[in-house]
């Protein structure tokens, strides 16, 4: 690969990386804090290099994790909070470091919005601020990073950060079939026992089916009690989402500059058989959802591009209100809080601190939860920030995506308008820990050197093609 030239030396120091989070993890968890910014003093890269292979060994262990410490209660949360300071700390150096954010006006209204929601949310000020660090921040840390410039260094951070996400993507292949390869001739074990410290971190508390906790089991049209299965130690649908990113990450960005057709092919071919297994509808529709637009993108269809996209969203909403299923849930969170009040906080949003799943109060009913957007982002937005705070995100989205597609990052434009559907229907998409592969492969799909553009094959000059 002529524009990686990657090491084993790469490898290796991802690889210690991830293994040294893991090992913290369960015998010293505030040691994953203290590294990273130990190490920002005498090395800005180096700190940002460890945090980034430490988030994503983090959050794609949480629970097994949990379980090798033979601990469950705070335990699990601070796993939690040191994940989303990983991930703060990561935009925290990208934007000290490598990149020159340019704050929109729509960007900076809603902000002013969920500032607002925030204030509304006295004295709950803590569960507000959970709720905007958690659910908010990664769509607005998303869409500042895709709106920035680059700092006079910020090529050389990207090319470093692009060899170890590489070296990710291959360790995670690599880990997955061999937990595979232990977990099926006994029985699912490595499955069992993560999906256990998931149920009892969510509080559901035996919540089984088929000694298998009830996250990891879905229905697949008429057949029921179909499981989602893992190879990733973590949650079936962030696993999806890591399984399909990496897809995107190889299709879009690594394939190009491989000659040698045998392992790309191996790597598509692992990572979409993985991404089939763990049966995320919504991370499969994303595949679907991306690969359409990029080829009407690339072909200048814009006008056809809208069309679908209304389409394929009006359909999504029909199709799950139609079916008898977990997904008439999405629909209701996203419909019922237009259906509040014609008043002020129509437009203008209610309490941050009760908003979407994260607003839910113990004891109450989920329909109640739902009725504040639960299990819609953009419900869950309409709740807090109101109807001109939906009208700003749907905003922020176009601008970003048309300003993609003048600049000709066909995928990244195609990636973007994909999510953007999938956030109707699904609250945690912009979640700081689902969001984190996402905002990886935006930055490196969106700030690539131009001085490679024969070699990456996405962008385009006049008289050229792209690959795609």
């Amino acid at each position: 690969m002529k524009m990686f030239n990657m090491t084993s030396e790469t490898i290796l120091f991802v690889l210690v990386s991830y293994l040294i989070s893991c090992i913290l993890a369960i015998i010293f968890p505030f040691g994953i804090i203290f590294l990273p910014f130990s190490i920002y003093i005498i090395s800005p890269i180096l700190s940002l290099r460890f945090a980034v292979i430490s988030f994503t060994a983090l959050v794609n262990n949480q629970y097994t994790l949990i379980g090798l410490a033979h601990k469950v209660d705070t335990y699990s949360f601070q796993i939690a909070y040191i994940a989303g300071f990983l991930f703060y700390f990561v935009v925290f150096v990208l934007f000290s470091k490598v990149l020159r954010p340019k704050l929109s006006k729509s960007l900076l209204f809603l902000i002013i919005l969920f500032t607002i929601s925030f204030i509304k949310s006295f004295p709950n000020f803590s569960r507000a601020a959970i709720i905007f660090f958690n659910v908010m921040g990664g769509f607005l840390s998303l869409f500042l990073i895709l709106n920035s410039s680059l700092k006079k260094k910020g090529k050389y951070y990207l090319e470093i950060l692009l060899k170890d996400f590489f070296a990710l993507t291959i360790i995670i292949t690599f880990l997955s079939i061999l937990v595979v390869i232990i977990d099926l001739p006994f029985n699912l074990w490595f499955l069992k026992f993560h999906a256990k410290y998931l149920d009892l971190y969510r509080g559901e508390h035996n919540n089984f089916l088929m000694n298998i906790a009830n996250a990891y089991i879905t229905s697949v049209g008429p057949i029921e009690n179909w499981i989602r299965y893992t190879p990733l130690l973590n949650d079936p649908i962030r696993s999806a989402y890591w399984y399909l990113y990496i897809l995107y990450f190889i299709y879009f960005y690594i394939r190009p500059n491989i000659q040698n057709l045998f392992p790309k092919l191996l790597m598509l071919f692992i990572s979409l058989s993985f991404l089939l297994v763990c049966l995320s509808k919504g991370a499969l529709s994303l595949l679907v959802y991306t690969m359409l637009f990029a080829f009407l993108f690339k072909r200048g269809m814009y006008k056809i591009s809208l069309l679908l996209f209304l389409v394929i969203l009006l359909f999504s909403i029909v199709l799950s209100t139609v079916i008898k299923s977990s997904a008439a849930i999405h629909v209701m969170g996203l419909l019922l809080p237009f259906k509040q009040n014609l008043d002020l906080r129509y437009f203008i949003g209610n309490k941050l601190a009760l908003a979407g799943n994260m607003g839910r109060i113990p004891g109450e009913s989920w329909i109640e939860a739902v009725e504040r957007g639960a299990e819609s982002l953009v419900g869950t937005y309409m709740y807090s920030v109101g109807l001109v705070g939906v009208l700003l995100y749907l905003k922020i989205h176009w601008n970003t995506i048309k300003l993609k597609l003048k600049e000709r990052k066909y995928p990244l434009a195609a990636l973007l308008t994909g999510s953007l559907i999938i956030t109707f229907l699904q609250e945690g998409h912009y979640n700081i820990m689902q969001v984190f592969p996402l905002l990886m492969v935006s930055l490196l799909l969106d700030f690539k050197r131009r001085s490679y553009e024969s070699d990456y094959g996405i962008y385009k000059t006049p008289n050229t093609k792209i690959i795609c």
